[in-house]
């Protein structure tokens, strides 16, 4: 079922108001009046909080009139749809508006269900095309960094509302037929930005939700610190997701992450949910498990290998000499029997070890060399040394480069904000420090200023929106925080040495 229409009305006139919202009420019971006011003022703050999907702004009002509240509205929050209500002699105004981005008018005299009906509809019409495109464009952002390796992340996509709340994921997956000749794969096309829309209870909603793979899906749910038992809501929310996918025909499982105040975990945790899929198909259909089960599943199946768990107990303890010691003994074992499958099959075991302890230490290590043949044993054991040795120096240097709370909270700050109109004093505010603490701590962390950190964000996101060719550099100055489009072209040409439109031919 698709949301209502959230609907903000502003006019001085009481009796305009309330005139107007009985044509809502009558035009459909999918249009909502979430706000009202009686003066201009009041109608930006609310409109700023409330979020409405439309506001309709009566441009004649004294003190602010609706051209000056609509450009206001507009600086800060580019994407909201507005409708300025008018009379004839006000035509002027309209076409100011226009220009300014208002993306409609109705003249007062003419104000009917049938005409209501029209403007709403064509502005929902827009929305939808509008949210669909930027779910198209953040599900590839996500895509992207789901399958990221740690510290590789892409740093837009950290949300962070207060530091008690907490992320998880619901992985779900269709129910497929097991297959002695070859894999099965979906053939259904839904599309996940259905379960956004699902309503899952307090403290609790889905903030994307992204395809992963042929009948694969994954939501990142937000949970409010209010909420006492997250698995218990997660269960819940999964619920919700398989009777949607189930009225589509689809049959599904579910695996529920636990709770994480880190939104960069999230990678490593989505990684390992997609490999333990692999083998929930012996759970049967339709169920909802627990990533924590699954792993300690998997971690009693390891212990029952000698070379697992005498190898992860060693990288536990962080024991090079002994980590080298048993690799080259199991080796040397596995080759003495004499059979090459039972060697492959102790030096896959070391390999699974390996990687399982870099994703748990988020540790980026290649094993693209293990894609490869070996020549020799030697050349095994060799890979294998290699690979622990880096595996020990990255730990070091993960001791000793851990940013301040600080400068952790600005940057998550900034990498939710950057779109609006922020300030040092802002990000210092939810960094909970001075601002002059906060500067310093930039400079001895990072090597720049808060203002430099802040400016190159904003370049990089713009220079994204331009590669994906489907904004327009006047509509990317807003949508990356610049208040207008001579500055960003300024600010574009010092750090990037060219303008926008000579990028933008480049690309």
């Amino acid at each position: 079922m698709e949301e209502k229409v959230r609907i903000y009305v502003v006019d001085d006139e009481p009796m305009a108001v309330a005139y107007f919202k009985s044509l809502v009420e009558e035009a459909s019971p999918e249009y909502e009046i979430v706000g009202e006011a009686f003066w201009g003022v009041q109608a930006l703050s609310d409109i700023k909080r409330l979020k409405p999907d439309i506001a309709f702004l009566d441009i004649s009002m004294p003190v602010m009139n609706g051209l000056t509240l609509a450009e206001k509205v507009l600086n800060t929050h580019p994407m909201q749809k507005i409708v300025l209500l008018t009379s004839y002699q006000d035509f002027d105004f309209v076409k100011k508006g226009l220009e300014l981005g208002v993306c409609a008018y109705v003249l007062k005299n003419e104000l009917s269900t049938e005409a209501l009906t029209d403007t709403i509809e064509k502005i929902r019409g827009d929305i939808r095309v509008e949210k669909q495109r930027m779910h198209s464009y953040t599900e590839e952002n996500l895509r992207e960094f789901l399958f990221s390796k740690s510290g590789e992340t892409s740093g837009d996509l950290v949300y962070q509302k207060h530091p008690l709340q907490r992320f998880a994921l619901i992985f779900l997956m269709e129910d497929l037929p097991i297959s002695f000749v070859e894999e099965q794969e979906s053939s259904h096309g839904f599309d996940a930005i259905r379960l956004e829309e699902l309503k899952y209870g307090f403290g609790i909603f889905c903030r994307n939700a992204i395809s992963v793979g042929a009948g694969r899906w994954c939501g990142i749910m937000f949970i409010d610190a209010s909420v006492p038992d997250s698995i218990e809501a997660l269960g819940k929310a999964a619920e919700e997701m398989l009777k949607e996918l189930e009225g589509f025909g689809i049959s599904a499982s579910a695996i529920l992450s636990d709770g994480t105040g880190k939104f960069l975990e999230l990678p490593e945790i989505f990684q390992d949910m997609l490999r333990l899929s692999q083998g929930c198909f012996s759970y049967g259909k339709k169920q909802i498990l627990k990533h924590c089960d699954l792993i300690r599943k998997r971690q009693e199946m390891a212990q029952e290998k000698r070379s697992a768990f005498s190898l992860m107990y060693s990288l536990s303890e962080e024991d090079p000499n002994a980590s080298d010691y048993i690799v080259k003994v199991l080796l040397e074992e596995a080759a003495g029997s004499f059979s090459k499958m039972e060697y492959i099959r102790v030096a896959k075991n070391i390999a699974e070890v390996l990687h399982q302890f870099a994703e748990q230490k988020k540790l980026t290590i290649s094993f693209d060399r293990e894609q490869e043949p070996f020549d020799s044993t030697e050349d095994v054991e060799a890979h294998f040394q290699q690979t622990m040795k880096e595996i020990y120096e990255q730990l070091e240097r993960q001791r000793q480069e851990q940013y301040s709370y600080p400068v952790l909270e600005s940057l998550a700050f900034v990498q939710e904000h950057y779109n609006e109109n922020i300030s040092i004093q802002d990000i210092a505010g939810a960094a909970g420090v001075s601002e002059g603490h906060l500067r310093k701590c930039f400079r001895q962390e990072l090597g720049v200023s808060v203002v430099e950190y802040l400016t190159s964000y904003r370049m990089e996101r713009a220079k994204k929106l331009m590669e994906s060719r489907e904004y327009k550099i006047s509509e990317i100055y807003r949508l990356v925080g610049f208040t207008s489009s001579q500055y960003f072209s300024y600010v574009f040409k010092k750090t990037e040495g060219i303008t926008p439109s000579e990028y933008l031919k480049r690309v």
